[in-house]
């Protein structure tokens, strides 16, 4: 009897089916369902919620203009739906406003390079993340900068184009060791160098000798580099 007792007092909560107990069933009944007030909040909300999305469903699915030369065809179709016919006709102008075609390929290459420098600080295994972050503020918008604009190189412009391009392979060199051995690129070139039994200052020294020889290389490979100017 007093096991039986046991098992029938457990309260409300352990009577109720597991589906219920944990997972999406109890968050709705606890934080939206949990009072009468919260039900017909819940539920004005829901309601609101659905009229946007037939709204906006009806706006750019089902009145919308895929196909036609230009907005007046659009308008003349269906003046009440979306033109995306438009939006496919000028994804380039759009895009690129009115910087020479020919030159695309430096639009696309800045927003390439933005992304490779930005994606270490999305990875969990990537250590150091506010120097990068600091890296990619000081740095990028220099080379972005020649990117789009091109034209002669001072010698301002050229020795921060050459520490942009150092930054980002550092940077690369960096989330890739990351990802794939747990480890920071000081980390890797110390042990790759056999730098361990050395002290700190020492090893920082060498670091820094390392990271100014690859700047001058750098520096010495971008002086024949020259891009076309774009005004």
């Amino acid at each position: 009897m007093a096991v039986a007792s046991n098992d029938s007092g457990g309260g409300g909560e352990a009577r109720l089916p597991i589906q219920e107990r944990i997972g999406p069933i109890r968050w709705l009944r606890e934080n939206l369902f949990s009072t009468w007030y919260n039900v017909v909040l819940s539920i004005v909300a829901l309601y609101i919620i659905y009229l946007f999305t037939a709204l906006i469903w009806q706006w750019g699915i089902v009145d919308a203009v895929w196909v036609a030369e230009n907005r007046r065809e659009c308008l003349n179709i269906n003046p009440d739906g979306a033109c995306w016919a438009g939006v496919f006709v000028w994804f380039k102008a759009i895009i690129y406003g009115r910087y020479p075609e020919a030159e695309h390929w430096r639009i696309d290459l800045a927003v390439v390079l933005l992304a490779l420098w930005m994606v270490p600080l999305w990875l969990p295994r990537v250590k150091a993340k506010t120097l990068v972050a600091l890296g990619t503020v000081a740095f990028y918008p220099f080379l972005a900068a020649y990117l789009f604009m091109g034209g002669e190189k001072g010698l301002f412009l050229q020795v921060m184009l050459s520490a942009s391009i150092v930054v980002l392979v550092a940077n690369t060199l960096h989330a890739l060791l990351g990802v794939l051995a747990d480890r920071s690129l000081p980390e890797a070139l110390i042990s790759l160098l056999g730098l361990g039994a050395l002290s700190e200052k020492m090893q920082r020294n060498i670091l820094l000798a390392i990271l100014a020889a690859g700047f001058f290389v750098v520096y010495l490979l971008q002086m024949g580099w020259t891009l076309q100017n774009v005004s």
